[in-house]
């Protein structure tokens, strides 16, 4: 979970938000069609993983908490998307978090991550160690009993999309 998240969920939870503007964005968000998809829900994490790699055409890669895709980006470039499970809250509530490594996070570059942050519509970029180095990731969250396959792959994509972006803007070869 985030920290822009925990401090949205404070602001509803005591009310210290433009109640005006919600209803309004609100009204307009009713004006367009939400399709979620269809299917049992949730489907186990395997057969999601399953279904997730069968949409974005390439194997899953086990991990310990979930698995990795390589998202083909264009016709040169492909990102490695993380998608895991987990549990948090009281009382705990599952997630799956898609992330994706997009460069080693040097100070010189925060600047560009922050104004990165401020554009994307969605998920956001955060710092992540790795063998003890600090490294930039894209990631997104979504409930578990939230997400159809379809809408996982939706998100996978985006994240491999979005990573991609910002990891040519570290100006790094493609890695990850």
């Amino acid at each position: 979970v985030s920290v822009d998240m925990v401090l949205l969920k404070g602001r509803m939870e005591r009310g210290f938000y433009d109640h005006e503007e919600l209803e309004r964005a609100v009204a307009f968000m009713r004006k367009f069609k939400m399709d979620f998809g269809q299917g049992k829900r949730p489907l186990s994490n395997d057969d999601l993983l399953r279904h997730v790699a069968s949409r974005l055409c390439t194997p899953a890669r086990r991990t310990k908490a979930g698995a990795s895709f390589s998202v083909q980006i264009g016709e040169n470039r492909k990102q490695t998307v993380q998608v895991n499970f987990q549990k948090s809250g009281k009382p705990p509530r599952e997630y799956v978090v898609f992330f994706t490594e997009c460069g080693p996070a040097e100070p010189s570059r925060f600047g560009d991550a922050l104004r990165k942050n401020f554009r994307m519509h969605f998920g956001a970029i955060a710092i992540q160690d790795k063998d003890g180095h600090p490294y930039f990731v894209l990631f997104d969250v979504v409930p578990r009993d939230a997400i159809t396959p379809e809408f996982a792959a939706s998100v996978a994509r985006k994240v491999a999309r979005h990573g991609d972006d910002f990891e040519q803007v570290l100006g790094g070869p493609d890695r990850h």
